[in-house]
């Protein structure tokens, strides 16, 4: 997944029309009682309006006339859910199926209220039963299929939202949603395929590119990503969230100057987005202009002065372009805001060896030794006593220097070199506190 990046996109969820089951029930409202039947009806049109309460009412008005409605027990239900009285909506839809165990509705609305309480396995035995009676109910596998893709169960939600598409070709959630299982099950062709279908359906759909877009960017499709955000910019120019990801997926395509314009947009609205700050230094930092990095990266500490990424990248940065007492005092930070994290204390070991101050590194490289006991870190411990003085003469340690790759140029970051004396320091004064 996108490192460092929430996606922003909208997969469906479970909380599908009412049309859908009212289709249904409007079916079996044709065998209620003549009376019942009009309260059932003008119950419905409240749900409808999302007066919940109105239709409660109306809806108990009609079960007086015909307690034995499977329909009016069903639309019941639906009223208290809409009041989120899910304890009320269950009985309500156990009531109906005691009356028509084969009522397929009120399965798919008792599945649809178990989930909304959070109870997802039972919601989804529910939706399975609903199968055993109509097996290509759309709204069923629709929903089992949003579960399935919930428990990352990809492949398992294919076959459901396949099912769900055949029976409506043309809905856009369902077409999303089974792009979005076939790129988890790592069927990417049967995803582009299915992305089409969706783009043919609605061309001009500002949202439908714009979710197409966050879902590629996830599932690390950057040129597709690229090409639908685009496409969505286009109605929507200033939406910070898609330039954001515009931004990101650019990065991935080392399109860096492209991804440049769409980060400095996205903050031109929102400028304090620390996020979007972060990753502008990271596309300076992959482009090989660290000033530009460090100048972004001191206001993201401005805003953000505890946030450990933003500290580690600019204490690296720091080293790299020789502000070495700076890179001291941020990684300073960064140990104290992380102090189990073992790159920290490396990369503090790293600055203070650079500026000669040999005991306090090894205090730093015996930490790391602790956090990570792995070979490579006792090597680096041992190789510094002796690099410091604390063991044998300057031959003594050269060879151990020699001996140990662990010293070799990129130790703690490709491109980064240790040495035992600093460059020329050029000190640009970094807020301690932001």
């Amino acid at each position: 997944m996108t490192e460092g990046l929430t996606v922003k996109f909208r997969i469906c969820r479970l909380s599908f029309l009412l049309a859908i089951a009212a289709a249904l029930t409007g079916r079996a409202l044709l065998g209620a009682d003549g009376g019942a039947e009009k309260y059932f009806k003008e119950g419905f049109g409240s749900i409808q309006r999302g007066d919940f309460a109105e239709a409660q009412t109306q809806i108990q008005a009609g079960l007086k006339i015909d307690p034995r409605s499977p329909a009016g027990y069903d639309l019941l239900g639906i009223a208290f859910d809409g009041r989120h009285l899910f304890k009320d909506a269950e009985a309500a839809y156990r009531r109906a199926l005691e009356l028509n165990p084969h009522f397929v509705a009120a399965h798919n609305d008792l599945g649809r209220s178990l989930y909304r309480q959070g109870k997802a396995d039972d919601a989804a035995r529910e939706f399975a039963r609903a199968l055993r009676i109509e097996p290509k109910s759309f709204t069923a596998n629709f929903n089992l299929g949003v579960i399935s893709l919930e428990a990352k169960n990809y492949l398992k939600a294919a076959k459901y939202l396949e099912v769900a598409a055949s029976q409506a070709p043309s809905d856009a959630q369902t077409l999303f949603a089974l792009t979005h299982a076939f790129l988890g099950a790592g069927e990417n062709d049967r995803a582009l395929a299915v992305s089409r279908r969706l783009d043919a359906r609605a061309p001009d759909a500002t949202q439908i590119h714009f979710s197409l877009g966050g879902l590629f960017l996830e599932w690390k499709l950057y040129a597709q990503a690229v090409e639908e955000l685009e496409r969505a910019r286009l109605s929507e120019p200033r939406n910070f969230e898609l330039l954001y990801n515009l931004g990101q997926a650019y990065k991935h395509v080392k399109k860096y100057s492209e991804a440049e314009e769409s980060f400095l947009h996205a903050l031109s609205i929102q400028d304090n987005s620390v996020e979007t700050l972060y990753q502008l230094a990271v596309l300076y930092v992959e482009s090989k202009h660290a000033d530009e990095a460090i100048q972004i990266l001191v206001r993201a500490r401005r805003l953000a002065p505890e946030r450990p990424d933003v500290l580690l990248l600019l204490g690296r940065e720091c080293i790299q372009e020789g502000f070495i007492e700076d890179a001291v005092g941020v990684l300073e930070d960064c140990v104290r805001i992380d102090p189990r994290k073992v790159e920290p204390h490396l990369l503090l070991g790293e600055a203070l060896t650079k500026d000669k101050q040999f005991p306090r590194a090894l205090r730093e490289y015996e930490t790391v030794a602790v956090l990570d006991s792995s070979p490579r870190n006792l090597s680096l411990m041992f190789c510094w006593r002796a690099r410091s003085g604390m063991r044998g003469s300057a031959r003594n340690r050269s060879a151990c220097c020699a001996r140990h790759s662990c010293l070799t140029p990129g130790m703690s970051k490709p491109g980064i070199t240790l040495a035992s004396s600093p460059r020329t320091k050029r000190i640009i004064r970094l807020p301690k506190d932001g």
